[in-house]
């Protein structure tokens, strides 16, 4: 188990999975709070980091 941690760690998999999270977290305080909007442009980030992951 921890041979597969270590491989999914800080892979694009490991970035994608935390863009999703930020992108619902970021959904669900816009709904309830209305100040999400910092954690969709860092979901969004995280996007970018897992697609620079994935074609380097």
């Amino acid at each position: 188990m921890k041979k597969h941690w270590k491989k999914f760690l800080w892979s694009s998999n490991f970035w994608a999975i935390i863009g999703v999270f930020a992108c619902c977290a970021g959904f669900y305080f816009q709904g309830v709070a209305g100040n999400g909007l910092e954690l969709w442009f860092m979901g969004l980030v995280f996007f970018g980091a897992a697609y620079i992951e994935r074609t380097h």
